[in-house]
């Protein structure tokens, strides 16, 4: 049996082709995963992830998730959900942004 993709991001009807980048954000505080016990503004955690060496092509709805969460196990991030999906036909990013 073929694995299930998920569905095709698309924004206005135009699917999203090619390489593109995910990158998460929003608000609260991340531990630093096996380095210290103190905790990382959100937005320094995200900044130091390697976004770019994880690139997507052709995003589906289940890469997206794939990716977000490889992140939070990499980074032990608490966030327990997605708030809402961002693009940025640009810079080819896709925009996570995470709640809790």
């Amino acid at each position: 049996m073929a694995p299930v993709e998920g569905e095709r991001l698309a924004v206005e009807g135009k699917p999203l082709i090619g390489k593109w980048q995910v990158s998460c954000y929003g608000f609260g505080y991340t531990p630093t995963a096996l380095t210290t016990d103190k905790d990382l503004p959100f937005d320094e955690r995200s900044n130091l992830y390697d976004w770019l060496s994880k690139p997507i092509t052709n995003p589906t709805t289940l890469s997206v998730v794939d990716k977000v969460n490889t992140y939070l196990r990499d980074t032990c991030d608490f966030h327990k959900f997605v708030d809402g999906l961002s693009i940025d036909r640009k810079n080819r990013v896709i925009g996570v942004s995470l709640g809790s």
